[in-house]
């Protein structure tokens, strides 16, 4: 997989991501929402965000509210979002390795059922590092890879039948 493959397929279909129940809603977004109760003050990123809903679901913690994707679709649904709920936003195109915002943007980077399309995982850990801002927090939730080595690699199999642009799950301590 490449930097281009991901971003194909999902524009074809953001629309699905928008209305998916796996998506929309977890009990990890409750437990970060949780976290941060009483804060306003947040400058959020929805890193490798789909159609936004971990960055959405922060939006009463933001002051200043992000989100980055390789999908320009995936965007568009984004966008289309925000404008429905009057909350301006800022949607930017680009990857996980190369994000385009200033160093130290964000106090609250997130990323939700992603982190598996990463094509280089030490080059977004970089680029999270870079954009996150001294004391701010980091929130990754994501498949897990096993410790076992073949079971992971019957896993990964079957995360690519699943879908084809399945990178990698990674464990804990590749974390």
């Amino acid at each position: 997989m490449n930097l281009q493959t991901a971003p194909k397929r999902f524009d074809g279909i953001a629309s699905n991501y928008v209305t998916s129940e796996v998506h929309r809603s977890s009990a990890s977004m409750s437990y970060v929402q949780a976290f941060f109760a009483g804060r306003t003050d947040l400058r959020v990123v929805d890193l490798a965000c789909g159609a936004g809903h971990f960055g959405f679901s922060l939006a009463p913690h933001a002051a200043q509210l992000s989100f980055c994707d390789p999908s320009p679709a995936m965007l568009r649904a984004v966008q289309a979002r925000a404008d429905e709920a009057g909350r301006a936003i800022v949607a930017a195109e680009g990857a996980a390795e190369a994000m385009p915002f200033d160093d130290s943007s964000f106090d609250l980077v997130l990323s939700r059922l992603a982190p598996h399309h990463f094509v280089d995982l030490d080059g977004a850990a970089q680029e999270i590092a870079r954009v996150l801002a001294p004391g701010g927090h980091c929130v990754i939730v994501d498949l897990e890879g096993m410790f076992d080595g073949s079971v992971d690699a019957l896993n990964h199999q079957l995360e690519v039948l699943h879908d084809p642009t399945q990178g990698r799950s990674y464990t804990q301590i590749e974390w």
